[in-house]
């Protein structure tokens, strides 16, 4: 089962955060991805929304603030679907 949204490290080790997210992005791209950061001045930000990253929270936030902004991103993202579905 594919999830409905991913928290997405952009700064891993060994593939980064804009390589998965293209992966994610051509075999799932109903996924919600959501770039985690620690850096406000991402670099590739453009790019990375190209790849499907809906929108970024910063990882030095208190962790209530965090999963705040993630379930407002993801109810916006589902707002959305809703309200222009498409036709599969």
């Amino acid at each position: 089962q594919v999830p409905d949204l991913i928290l997405l490290d952009l700064d891993m080790p060994v593939m980064n955060g804009l390589q998965t997210a293209h992966y994610l992005n051509v075999l799932f791209p109903e996924i919600v991805l959501i770039g985690l950061t620690n850096d406000d001045k991402i670099e590739h930000k453009a790019e990375l929304y190209r790849n499907g990253v809906r929108s970024f929270v910063n990882r030095d936030l208190p962790a209530v603030e965090i999963i705040a902004k993630i379930c407002r991103i993801y109810e916006e993202t589902v707002s959305e679907v809703e309200l222009f579905p498409v036709e599969l």
